[in-house]
């Protein structure tokens, strides 16, 4: 039968162990909850991202299409009023041809402002993740302690005193092949 001091020592390990649990669970739970913290702030941050840059295709789009309306207006104009005034050959064409350009050149322009907000959006979406990822490597999730170390505080303190009750002279409690 095991004595006084075995009961100590097998009761203090099973009480380190599920202390060490107790600990591990507590930042594990940290960990998760601020985790969750940034998954929140990175949906919330995406989803604004999303937002603005819809609202800018939208506005580059249109953009586009008054640039658009606005050389054929310019074209139209130019040519009904040379129609009218009778004014014909090539002073005509090339102000038309000069107006096409213009527009030409606006509408470039506007497919330029367009790949620079393409680029702006990717770089902010690769930014969000690099944050995102950040909160995931400062937030490191424990493994519990094996319930192995308390198991073997108990074997070796029921070895203790199997030992202890052999030098006092009396038989030992313990199987021989585990003595």
């Amino acid at each position: 039968m095991c004595d006084a001091t075995a009961a100590l020592q097998g009761g203090k390990a099973v009480m380190e162990y599920e202390q060490q649990r107790e600990e591990t669970d507590a930042a594990n739970a940290a960990a998760n909850a601020s985790i969750a913290s940034g998954r929140e702030d990175y949906n919330y941050q995406t989803g604004e991202a999303q937002q603005d840059y819809s609202a800018n295709v939208r506005a580059q789009n249109q953009s586009e299409f008054d640039i658009i309306l606005a050389n054929r207006a310019a074209k139209s104009t130019s040519v009904a009023s040379n129609a009218s005034e009778g004014v014909t050959g090539k002073s005509v064409t090339n102000a038309i041809a000069a107006i096409v350009q213009a527009g030409a050149r606006n509408t470039v322009r506007s497919k330029d402002q367009e790949a620079v907000l393409d680029r702006a959006y990717n770089a902010q979406g690769r930014g969000l993740q690099k944050n995102l990822e950040q909160v995931y490597a400062s937030n490191p999730l424990k493994a519990n302690p094996s319930p192995l170390g308390a198991v073997l505080g108990i074997a070796g303190s029921t070895q203790g005193a199997n030992e202890r009750q052999i030098k006092a002279g009396k038989t030992g409690f313990l199987p021989s092949f585990l003595a």
